[in-house]
Formats: structure tokens, sequence, C-alpha cells
């Protein structure tokens, strides 16, 4: 590796690509944001915004994009943990000098503890909890907008709306959460809700997570209903990553915070707010590949 190496780490989520470029004593010199960057959703948008996430950061030290073949980015990625998204960010030809791209989970626990042993719940966008053992990682959950992502805020906005689009029905009764859905969407029309929503994904309905916690803070009913849900499986899930509550547990994301007033007492007295940036775990796990690589 050349001393003129640039080191830069990627936390790529469903909503954004989050980037920030190192020097070699692991000072930040840039940071940048750009698109979504969920492997498995959509792959070519994942590259994208990680390509444009490197250039706006080569951009704010005053470097062009003929340096990017001087770049050596560690990422870390949601949906990664399925094989068909690993193969196709493996095959991705990159500009960078070196690539090294593993789950946005792995490269959180790997900063949580300085890349020492612990557990991790991250609600985002999505979800999922880890134990990092032994440098090797078990996840739990983060199956996806479908299948998973339970408690997350893709998984609140899509209970706001289907609650919204019941008391539209008259199949149960209208609610502060039903009304300040229909506000935000602008309408109440059912055929154009349906329209609208029928084929997004996790980022656009995650838009309607700061409204379902508002409107539980001002004690709405299916507001708080939506709410205990989710922090029962989030009580689970610590117990799970945390040995049945005996290890500190570490937590990441935007939406992880809001839970923690409706979590157990045995689960908020283990949580950890994890302080540090997951970009710099996606450099401790470009250095752990570099140096199997005996290329540091």
């Amino acid at each position: 590796m050349t001393t003129d190496a640039i080191f830069i780490g990627i936390d790529g989520g469903g909503t954004c690509c989050n980037a920030k470029l190192f020097n070699r004593d692991k000072q930040v010199l840039a940071e940048a944001q750009s698109g979504p960057a969920n492997a498995f959703v959509d792959a070519q948008q994942a590259q994208e915004s990680i390509l444009s996430a490197v250039k706006l950061c080569l951009a704010s030290v005053g470097l062009s994009t003929s340096a990017l073949s001087s770049v050596y980015v560690g990422a870390g990625l949601a949906g990664m943990g399925v094989t068909s998204a690993q193969q196709l960010m493996v095959d991705w030809e990159h500009p960078f000098a070196h690539f090294a791209v593993t789950t946005d989970v792995h490269i959180s626990a790997l900063a949580a503890n300085g890349g020492a042993d612990c557990g991790l719940v991250v609600v985002g966008t999505g979800s999922c909890g880890a134990k990092l053992y032994n440098s090797g990682l078990v996840q739990y959950g983060g199956y996806g907008f479908c299948l998973g992502d339970d408690a997350s805020g893709s998984w609140l906005g899509l209970q706001a709306l289907r609650h919204t689009l019941q008391a539209l029905d008259s199949v149960v009764d209208t609610s502060l959460l039903s009304d300040e859905v229909v506000l935000h969407l602008g309408h109440s029309d059912i055929a154009s809700i349906i329209e609208s929503f029928h084929k997004l994904g996790p980022k656009e309905f995650g838009q309607f997570s700061p409204i379902v916690f508002r409107c539980a803070y001002a004690d709405d009913k299916a507001a708080l209903t939506i709410i205990q849900q989710g922090a029962r499986y989030l009580d689970k899930l610590i117990q799970r990553v945390s040995d049945d509550f005996s290890q500190p547990v570490f937590y990441y994301g935007s939406v992880m915070t809001h839970y923690i007033p409706y979590l157990k007492q045995a689960a908020k007295k283990i949580l950890v707010h994890q302080k540090i940036m997951p970009e710099r775990g996606a450099i401790v796990y470009l250095e752990q590949t570099l140096r199997a690589l005996d290329e540091i």
C-alpha cells in the first residue's frame, strides 16, 4: 500500500449511504452522504451510492475522480447477509484500489466495542441483532422488509398505513395516527394509496415512523399498540444477543433511541449507546482483509 493511499469507510443502509474519509491515524478528514445502499434491494443502486459518496468525499479534500484508483474502501451494507447480494457486490468492477464489503451489522459491531466481543441491536430503516464473538458474527433477524425487520422504521410505517387503510374502511375506529397519516399523504383516497405504495420499499415506508412515535407520545391508542408490539420484539432480541440479559448490548440506529422508554427494565439496564461511528468499523474490517492479503 502506498503512502498516498486514501481510506474511506462506508455505512450503507436502506435510506442513505454515509461515507467518511480517514487518514492513517484514523482521523476523519471528510464525510459525505448519498442515496440508498441496500445491496439486496438494489445492488446497482448501492454501487452507485457508494461511488457517489466516495467522489463527494474526494471533492471535499480537493481531489478529483482520478484519485479513485488510490482509494481503499471498507463498506458495511444492509442486505449483505443474502448470498445473491454478496455475489453481486463481490463481482462489482469498482474503480478502487481495494473494496472490502460486509454487512452493516458487522461494521457496527466492530465499531461498538473496539472489535472485542459484544452484543448489538440495530434499529433504523431495518432492524436486527447480532453477537460478535472471537471475531465471528452471528446475526439474528434482519430478513428484509417482507420477511423481517420487525420494529424497524419501515415496519412502523407499514403498520401505520395498514391501520390507516382499515380506519378508512371503517373496520377499526379512526385515530390520531390515521388522521396524521392522511394529513401526511394529503388525501384519503384508498385506491391512490394502494397504487402509490404497492411497489415501494423500506425507505418510503420508513418516512411514517416519526408520525407513529409522535402519536404514541400523545397517548394515541393505535400508535401505542404498534410501538408496544415493536418493543416486545426488541426485548426478546436484546435478551437473545445478551445471553439472557447477562451482558451489555450496544445499540445503534435512529429509531432505536425512541423505543427505549417502552422496553423492559432488564433490557434498559444493559443497553449502551454506540458512540463510535460504524464507518470506523468499516475501516477495521478493511484492515482485517488487507492484513489477510499481506497488504498492510
